[in-house]
This record gives structure tokens, C-alpha cells and sequence, in this order.
């Protein structure tokens, strides 16, 4: 009968044990809202949503480089759109300039606001910089962008020398005149000349926006599929929690109940031997 008793006793003790810990393990999960708060919770469920954390970080440091380069790109096409406007509003003073019927006064006057324009594009050449980078004056022709998360996952990008002086084919912007028609004749050409360079520096920030944009929506879709797998290891399901926390409690309720009667069964039997001993 006392070893009986003794096991009773014992599978109370552990029921209410097993009963504590599953409270407490649901508690600490709703407060904290997370499945794993120790590697002790699931060794190898941590480990994985710690490397996926890491990559989580380094995708995001990924988009910003992305993100900067597209910013760096647009300046550069938006400095090459108003460089081709001003080249085909020169394009046609030359061509007036070239005419006979143009007075000497028209062709000075043609030259002063030709040589404005130069001026301009100038200024926009050497002007068009993004964090510090000059992208129009020829002092960085390519850039290396990390734009993924291992090394060598890199995206080169092109920018152009668009200096007057950089301009032109048989002859650069910088030396034009259409004060006289034929200077106003050779601008014509060189002028086109250089419509055609920067058209096709337009083409390639074009290609390279394009190039930009995928790698940002790659990007942008690892992270949401990682920061998803993040969650399905480490975010408790709180209402799953809650119902194991009230399963629990119930539980610890019975499991003390038991306990109390195998002790008051054990101390009866105690007083039971003592008596019959002393009688």
C-alpha cells in the first residue's frame, strides 16, 4: 500500500512539473511573441533563422546600393536629356547661321546665344555628380555596384565624358563659331556628330535603368521570401499559444489536486503505522 501510494505520489509530482513547464514555455511565447526565445527551444530552428536574419540585412544593404545606383543613373540621363535639347536648339542657329540670307548681324547675334548654350551644356557636364561622384566629366567612366549579397555579385555601370570639349567627331563643340557660314556649316556636323554620341549615352543608361530595375524587384522579393521563412520558424502563433496556456492551467489545477490528496493519503498512512505500532 505505501508503494503504491509512493507512485501516486510521484505521477502527481510529475504531471504538475510537466503542467508548469507547459504554462511557462506559453507564457514566455505570447509575451515575447516568438516560437524559439532560446537555442534550448530548437537548436536547429535558430540556427537556420539566424542565417536567414543575416541574409534579411544583407539583402536590405544590397537594395540601398541598388536603390543609390538607379539614383546615380537617372541624374546622369537627366543631365544627357538637357544636354541633347541645348545641342538641338544649337543645331538650329547653325543652320540658320549657314544660310545667305542671314545678315551679319543675325549670324552675331546667332553666335552670342550659340556660345550660351555652350556655356550650359559645360556647366551641366561638369555639374552632374550623385553623392560626391562626378558622372559627366569623365573622371569616373564605371563604377562597380554591390547589388547582391555574395562577392563578385556586382553591376557595372557606364558614364561618359560629355565635356564640350569630349563632344564631336570631326571637330569638338568647344572650338565651334557660327558667327560666319562656314563655321556655321561645320557646326552642323559636329553638332549632330554629338547628337549621335549622346543619344547613344542615353541608350545605355536606358539599358543599365532597365538592368537596375530587375535587380531591385529580385531583390525586394528575397527579402520578402526570407523575412516570411524568418517568421514561420521564430513568430509564435499566439492563439495556438493561448489555448495551450489555458490547456496547461487546467492541467496545473488537476495535477495539484493530486498531489495534495497522495500527500494527504501518505500522511494518513503514517499516522495509521505509528498507532499500530504504539499499540
Amino acid at each position: 500500500m505505501a508503494y503504491g501510494l509512493q507512485i501516486n505520489a510521484l505521477v502527481a509530482g510529475n504531471a504538475l512539473n510537466s503542467a508548469n513547464a507547459a504554462a511557462a514555455q506559453a507564457s514566455e511565447r505570447i509575451s515575447t511573441t516568438l516560437r524559439i526565445n532560446s537555442a534550448a527551444d530548437n537548436p536547429a530552428g535558430l540556427a537556420m533563422a539566424n542565417r536567414l536574419k543575416a541574409d534579411i540585412s544583407s539583402y536590405n544593404a544590397a537594395l540601398a546600393n541598388i536603390n543609390s545606383a538607379i539614383s546615380m543613373n537617372e541624374t546622369a540621363d537627366t543631365a544627357l536629356s538637357s544636354i541633347a535639347a541645348l545641342l538641338a536648339d544649337m543645331s538650329a542657329l547653325a543652320v540658320a547661321s549657314s544660310s545667305d540670307t542671314a545678315s551679319d548681324d543675325d549670324r552675331t547675334n546667332n553666335q552670342t546665344e550659340f556660345s550660351a548654350y555652350l556655356a550650359q551644356i559645360e556647366t551641366i557636364a561638369s555639374e552632374a555628380a550623385y553623392n560626391g561622384f562626378s558622372l559627366l566629366d569623365g573622371s569616373n567612366l564605371s563604377m562597380d555596384v554591390q547589388t547582391g549579397i555574395n562577392a563578385g555579385d556586382t553591376t557595372s555601370l557606364t558614364f561618359f565624358a560629355s565635356l564640350t570639349s569630349d563632344l564631336g567627331t570631326t571637330d569638338s563643340l568647344s572650338n565651334l563659331d557660327v558667327s560666319s557660314a562656314s563655321g556655321a556649316d561645320t557646326a552642323i556636323t559636329v553638332i549632330a556628330e554629338a547628337l549621335t554620341t549622346v543619344e547613344g549615352y542615353q541608350a545605355q543608361t536606358g539599358a543599365q535603368a532597365n538592368v537596375l530595375s530587375y535587380q531591385s524587384d529580385l531583390t525586394t522579393s528575397n527579402i520578402t521570401t526570407h523575412t516570411s521563412g524568418y517568421g514561420n520558424i521564430m513568430d509564435a502563433d499566439t492563439a495556438a499559444e493561448t489555448a495551450a496556456l489555458a490547456a496547461a492551467e487546467i492541467r496545473q489545477t488537476a495535477s495539484t489536486a493530486m498531489v495534495a490528496q497522495a500527500n494527504s493519503m501518505s500522511k494518513e498512512l503514517v499516522s495509521y503505522l505509528l498507532s499500530s505500532y504504539l499499540n
